[in-house]
């Protein structure tokens, strides 16, 4: 969720600029030019000026959000954003056609929170295009193949360490698929909601105004931010889990790969 300009201004960094030595030398040079030109109220208004340019500076800026590109997404994430921005195109259009008064002023102030559901829209599903990239460069056939051929190799310890090797990468790529199928049922579900949304301002702009109307549809885009924002929170946990590269040749003691049955003579060695 972005930060407000007050959670920005209130933080660490700005108490520390206020108190500076820089805010003082600021304040102080700015009120001199003042003083040497003669005017004593722009030497106030020059040192307030460097006093505030000196905080302004210590302000975190707002960070700058990529351009939504549906197509830079693969399927079923490209679809849902798209139909994200869809619904945010339908409910500026309904903006810019709604004549002047109360009811376009209330529907300005949901534009920020719209704007806010398709870019938490956008940023799950990107996450969600991640972990399926992911998924896929796992191979979970590949791995189930690979246990079944362990499996039938002779018993050893090395073999069991690669077994289970194998088998903590294929509970990682069930999570993994399960995390992929919830976050898409669950963005798709979502995307209706904020269709509903939208649907329900345009019905408010063609009627009498009804500031609970207005008041039910931002509580609602605020749920909806809320759980977007849960929901690429569970997805982003999900991608840091680390998973093997590739299957594991861990070598027997006696020189051969684990992942080979082995021959008559080397069973006598394991």
């Amino acid at each position: 969720m972005e930060l407000s300009f007050r959670d920005r201004f209130f933080t660490p960094k700005v108490a520390k600029a206020i108190v500076s030595p820089g805010a003082i030398v600021s304040t102080a040079a700015g009120a001199s030019v003042g003083i040497l030109t003669g005017e004593p109220l722009a030497a106030i208004g020059l040192g307030l000026a460097g006093f505030v340019g000196w905080v302004a500076a210590a302000i975190p800026r707002k960070p700058r959000r990529d351009r939504i590109d549906p197509f830079a997404l693969s399927e079923p994430w490209r679809r849902l954003t798209t139909e994200t921005v869809s619904a945010r195109d339908r409910f500026r259009a309904t903006v810019q056609r709604t004549s002047e008064g109360p009811i376009r002023d209330r529907m300005e102030s949901l534009v920020p929170q719209i704007d806010e559901s398709v870019h938490e829209a956008w940023e799950t599903a990107r996450a969600g295009h991640a972990l399926s990239d992911a998924y896929k460069r796992l191979d979970p056939g590949a791995a189930a193949r690979e246990i079944e051929r362990v499996r039938a190799a002779s018993p050893s310890d090395a073999r069991d360490r690669t077994l289970a090797s194998l088998e903590r990468q294929l509970d990682s790529a069930r999570r993994m698929n399960e995390t992929i199928e919830t976050t898409e049922a669950q963005l798709r579900l979502l995307n209706e909601r904020l269709d509903e949304s939208v649907a329900q301002c345009i019905e408010l702009s063609v009627g009498a105004y009804r500031a609970d109307g207005f008041d039910q549809v931002s509580g609602s885009l605020g749920r909806i931010n809320d759980e977007l924002e849960a929901l690429r929170g569970a997805v982003a946990e999900t991608r840091s889990w680390t998973a093997p590269p590739s299957m594991p040749e861990s070598r027997a003691e006696g020189g051969g790969t684990t992942g080979q049955t082995p021959s008559p003579g080397q069973q006598g060695t394991a």
